[in-house]
């Protein structure tokens, strides 16, 4: 992936709430009851970012939660 388009995410995410995130967790298999306890504050679809990689798994849903914990 070419730097300016990490770039153009970046600043979208941050544009989106994300410059204010304290910790990023990418949760796999087995976090979905700590991922609950966290309020969603504002959810951004993957297509809605660009040149950011679509999920090729059927069972990720393919969006970014900003979230804050309880």
């Amino acid at each position: 992936m070419q730097k300016s388009y990490i770039a153009d995410a970046v600043q979208y995410l941050k544009n989106e709430g994300g410059q204010n995130a304290k910790v990023g967790i990418v949760p796999g298999t087995g976090l979905n009851n700590f991922i609950e306890k966290i309020n969603i504050k504002h959810t951004i679809s993957y297509k809605d970012i660009s040149h950011f990689p679509l999920s090729a798994v059927e069972f990720h849903k393919g969006f970014i939660d900003f979230k804050a914990s309880r």
